[in-house]
């Protein structure tokens, strides 16, 4: 009886396995085809940009404070090739509650405002900074500055097994010192 049954769980499990990878290539289907016909805010970004027909996995983390008082991430699956941004916006859908992001449009594309209800704050110099590290981010081991993209949310394109850390944290670390006390 016990064989019965633990053959029984075994096939079930199998099934459902099968069942929770169809229903995300069902969800990456659909919300692929959601930002494909995006309203952009932002008009003249990724308007001609073309991604590639094959799918990769980015990482998403977000850190929240100099001293990260708040973390998560997320693996996104997206076509090869798409904007960090669309990256933005799939994380966003797959789970709002955390990745749901606000955006205002300048010359230079989109520039991110708040993350998952946590807003700039440029009266105390805190900012959302994007950061691409060769490994998943880990609080104890920060990413340095010479990791920050030298490109913006529109203009920073994906590729397989990358991984990109928004950090809203104090911003005076980037303003240069300098040795004659001004």
């Amino acid at each position: 009886m016990k064989q019965i049954l633990a053959d029984k769980m075994a096939k079930f499990t199998s099934y459902n396995t099968i069942l929770n990878i169809i229903c995300l290539i069902i969800l990456a289907i659909s919300v692929t085809v959601h930002g494909q016909h995006h309203q952009d805010t932002c008009p003249g970004f990724n308007s001609n940009h073309t991604v590639g027909r094959d799918y990769v996995v980015v990482s998403y983390t977000v850190w929240v404070g100099t001293d990260v008082t708040s973390e998560y991430s997320i693996l996104v699956i997206i076509h090869q090739n798409s904007s960090l941004y669309r990256v933005m916006e799939f994380a966003s859908v797959l789970d709002p509650l955390q990745y749901q992001f606000t955006a205002n449009c300048t010359a230079y594309g989109h520039y991110i405002t708040s993350i998952g209800g946590y807003a700039e704050n440029l009266a105390a110099h805190e900012s959302w900074l994007i950061y691409k590290t060769p490994t998943p981010p880990f609080v104890f081991n920060p990413p340095s500055k010479e990791e920050l993209t030298p490109t913006g949310v529109d203009t920073t394109y994906v590729d397989n097994g990358e991984h990109y850390l928004f950090w809203l944290r104090n911003t005076d670390f980037l303003i240069p010192t300098t040795t004659d006390g001004q």
